[in-house]
């Protein structure tokens, strides 16, 4: 059964931090990985109504990771795929393309039907995206987001002063980040939008304390056109089970690992750190079974299970959020 999707706009009031290595802040990422970003739904989510374990091991809704948009621009994580481009093109360009992280969704369109596309020097913008030619695309004449470091400081009991520095993201006033997500009855919509109204006054990602991640929430209905296919890319982080990986999904597959682990700050629980587990990144490609679906992965620390202190386990999202991928673009056309 397909399930309804909406695509939820987050416009951000000041600058964000969302960390890539858990024990720095000098290190921040531009998109919000699925497992970080449900949790804070989630947590949000807690405030205001109550809900069973169940609901953490079979949740309601499913969602992507969150990607940068320009006005009504949206990207996506670039696919383990090459760009059907001309030679000429590829030669001119490769260098540029390997280094870009982002693509505009209507050049991925064109990617996964196979046609022709046409790229120049105006295609590739600051910060790593890659956009059709203007002449075919609506143009981005400023920065979708800069990044840049902000000085702290650390004052001890005999009043001495210590200075360091965290990074941040600052997107453009045309620029933000966009999520997808499907609920599996529609009627939970309205719970998830007054979560999504809260988390935008609580803020979300790192450094809240100092004003970061605080965001106005727009949503509507979201016209997926990749439903139909043999192979299939992941749009959230991505854990497989088992029983996902024993039918066949690693055939002619694509991928990078990435691997998550972070602090467990909820309203359930005390400042701890999860155990890690790794999962496969955006943008990479697999092979469908037509029964991949992920995983909620269990990453509650031992000190937990031993104490007792906390009387609930600890989860990591891992569940899929896919766009489906015709077999030619990538038998064909891989890299």
């Amino acid at each position: 059964m397909l399930m309804e999707t909406y695509i939820y706009k987050l416009s951000f009031l000041g600058p964000v931090h969302f960390s890539s290595d858990p024990l720095s802040l000098r290190k921040t990422e531009v998109i919000l990985h699925s497992d970080t970003l449900f949790s804070a739904i989630v947590n949000a989510y807690l405030h205001l109504y109550k809900v069973d374990e169940s609901f953490f091991r079979n949740p309601p809704f499913t969602v992507s990771s969150a990607f940068p948009f320009y006005k009504d621009k949206l990207f996506v994580k670039k696919p383990f795929l090459k760009l059907n481009i001309s030679e000429d093109e590829r030669e001119k360009f490769g260098k540029k393309i390997k280094k870009s992280k982002f693509i505009s969704m209507k050049l991925l369109e064109k990617l996964f039907s196979q046609e022709e596309i046409s790229i120049s020097e105006e295609s590739f913008l600051d910060g790593g995206f890659i956009s059709l030619a203007k002449n075919s695309d609506s143009p981005i004449d400023e920065p979708i987001y800069k990044e840049f470091e902000r000085p702290r400081a650390t004052i001890s009991g005999i009043n001495k002063s210590t200075i360091f520095y965290t990074s941040v993201v600052k997107f453009s006033n045309n620029a933000g980040l966009y999520f997808l997500v499907s609920f599996k009855e529609k009627s939970f919509k309205k719970k998830f939008d007054s979560a999504m109204y809260l988390l935008g006054d609580m803020g979300i990602g790192g450094e809240r304390s100092n004003g970061c991640g605080l965001f106005t929430v727009t949503s509507s209905e979201f016209e997926n056109p990749f439903l139909r296919g043999e192979y299939f890319m992941n749009l959230s982080l991505y854990h497989p089970t088992k029983r996902e990986v024993d039918s066949g999904i690693l055939k002619n597959s694509h991928f990078d690992l990435i691997t998550r682990q972070n602090w467990i700050f909820s309203k359930r629980a005390y400042p701890l750190r999860s155990k890690s587990v790794r999962m496969f990144v955006e943008g990479s490609v697999f092979k469908s079974t037509g029964i991949e679906e992920g995983d909620i992965v269990d990453t509650t620390p031992e000190i937990v299970s031993q104490t007792g202190k906390i009387k609930h386990r600890i989860y990591r999202n891992g569940k899929l959020f896919k766009f489906m991928i015709p077999k030619s673009a990538v038998e064909v056309n891989y890299d």
